[in-house]
């Protein structure tokens, strides 16, 4: 299994109504994930705490005036990694 920290493609994508973004932690620790829209702007942020193994989170298109491609980004510890989803309204 592996041992470091990895977040995955949302599914679906594009989407419309809601998506997942799933993550595999190593251990239980703090982590936040952050939306950003094209430019750069932080759109939407969730901290919490994981479980250790695959941990999954849901996003409503309620939290966004618009759609398009938005960045998410898991951060915890000392890791960020970034991925691209499109939105579509």
């Amino acid at each position: 299994m592996d041992e470091e920290i990895s977040l995955y493609q949302n599914v679906p994508n594009p989407w419309t109504e809601s998506t997942k973004i799933k993550f595999y932690m190593p251990q239980v620790q703090a982590y936040s994930i952050q939306l950003y829209d094209v430019n750069g702007k932080l759109i939407y942020r969730l901290s919490n705490t994981s479980k250790k193994g695959v941990n999954e989170v849901v996003i409503d298109n309620d939290q966004f005036e618009t759609g398009g491609i938005l960045y998410y980004e898991l951060i915890s510890a000392d890791v960020r990694l970034i991925n691209k989803m499109l939105l579509l309204r």
